[in-house]
């Protein structure tokens, strides 16, 4: 069964590319633009969560907020990604498991994707 990573970014370039590594990865990719699929992470059942922190309609960091104090979702790991200068912080404070500042080298987006889903498998979650 493949790991399967939602990845909300609102820039189509950048989400484009996003779903072209992963999948070249050998991850099974959900996608969106806006902030509405995580209303459906009990249908999507997602491994790792790709979160945008500067989204159009809302932070990524909020999302995270919620999801990782929701009990049916807070152990799925999330990653935040924005060129925000701030993007550590935000990262810690909505205990997000792992960020990545844009602009960032492709081998160290793919080693964090794979750090995080195998810690992710390995807990049999």
């Amino acid at each position: 069964m493949a790991v399967k990573i939602l990845v909300i970014e609102d820039n189509p370039d950048i989400l484009f590319i996003l779903d072209y590594l992963l999948l070249e990865g050998g991850y099974e990719v959900v996608s969106a633009s806006d902030s509405s699929a995580i209303e459906q992470l009990d249908e999507i059942k997602p491994n790792l969560i790709i979160l945008d922190e500067l989204l159009t309609d809302v932070r990524g960091s909020e999302l995270c907020t919620v999801i990782k104090s929701t009990d049916h979702t807070s152990h799925i790991p999330v990653m935040l990604i924005s060129a925000h200068p701030n993007i550590k912080t935000f990262a810690e404070a909505c205990k997000a498991d792992a960020y990545l500042e844009k602009p960032f080298e492709i081998q160290e987006f793919l080693d964090l994707i794979r750090q995080l889903t195998t810690d992710d498998i390995a807990a049999g979650k």
